[in-house]
């Protein structure tokens, strides 16, 4: 994969959109209303929100929440990715350490469309950027136990 922008984000610039090859990344605080609901329906799918920490049902106003608390954050990233006009997934990045240079990142794929490779190309798409764009030295993940399909993707 190649990133047509090679510039590093940095602490106080984490609501850039980015292009990598054909997958158009949107920040979180840049989505228009469809996608914004479009994602909530994807967190709140059975196939997403049960291996989520937080497994409750998201109603419209507490999305929104979040959403409006991620424009003040340096801590977190959450992006909407797309290929073309397809969206492919939520790709996140939280607890940023910028002096420790290190971070934890989360994927998950559009559960509304079974997209060949999807998790894969996420997870790809995370190391590159996690890597070269934040300039981050270590990456870190969690998954819970019995997310069989999700540790088998990560131990690739």
């Amino acid at each position: 994969m190649s990133f047509q922008s090679t510039e590093v984000i940095k602490e106080g610039s984490l609501k850039k959109n980015l292009v990598v090859d054909e997958y158009k990344f949107t920040n979180f605080v840049n989505l228009s209303d469809d996608e914004i609901e479009m994602i909530r329906k994807w967190r709140n799918s059975d196939n997403v929100r049960k291996w989520m920490y937080n497994d409750h049902i998201i109603y419209e106003e507490e999305h929104k929440k979040i959403i409006n608390s991620l424009k003040g954050s340096e801590d977190k990233i959450y992006w909407l990715v797309k290929k073309g006009d397809l969206a492919i997934g939520v790709l996140y990045f939280i607890n940023i350490s910028w002096k420790h240079k290190r971070a934890y990142f989360g994927i998950y794929a559009n559960p509304g469309k079974k997209i060949p490779g999807a998790g894969k190309t996420l997870n790809s798409i995370a190391i590159k950027i996690a890597f070269d764009i934040l300039n981050l030295h270590s990456l870190k993940l969690e998954v819970i136990e019995n997310n069989k399909v999700a540790i088998n993707l990560y131990k690739k």
